[in-house]
């Protein structure tokens, strides 16, 4: 099978989420085992939303999913480059705000990355088929 890339950017506005949500879960729709799939989009909605909730409003936060024969790689980036905020804690209290992404973007994936550059931070998660 040869790559296959849905790549797509959004205005950082919690409304926005939904729609991209539903779009990588359509194109990836039969592409994986249903599992996998729902362990996938959970964690391309915890990044989109981490990278929403970073980003100014106004500002573009984009996504890129490639497909292949072995693996799936969600990666998610935004223009605000703030490595104090971007560490991967241990799983917080159910009752708890916040702090789950990373922590769920681990648990759920084969391996994640976090590229933190001056002026951006780009998160991918790869999930092996």
């Amino acid at each position: 099978m040869a790559m296959r890339v849905l790549s797509g950017s959004i205005i950082a506005d919690p409304g926005n989420l939904r729609e991209s949500r539903a779009q990588v879960s359509s194109w990836l729709s039969g592409q994986a085992s249903q599992a996998i799939l729902d362990d996938i989009i959970v964690v391309f909605s915890e990044l989109l939303t981490n990278g929403v909730t970073a980003s100014g409003r106004g500002e573009s936060v984009d996504f890129r999913v490639e497909l292949d024969a072995n693996q799936i790689r969600v990666t998610v980036a935004n223009g605000r480059g703030d490595a104090s905020q971007v560490k991967v804690q241990p799983m917080p209290q159910p009752e708890a705000e916040g702090g789950r992404g990373l922590a769920l973007a681990q648990v759920y994936s084969d391996r994640l990355e976090i590229l933190l550059a001056l002026d951006s931070v780009e998160v991918t998660a790869t999930f092996v088929l």
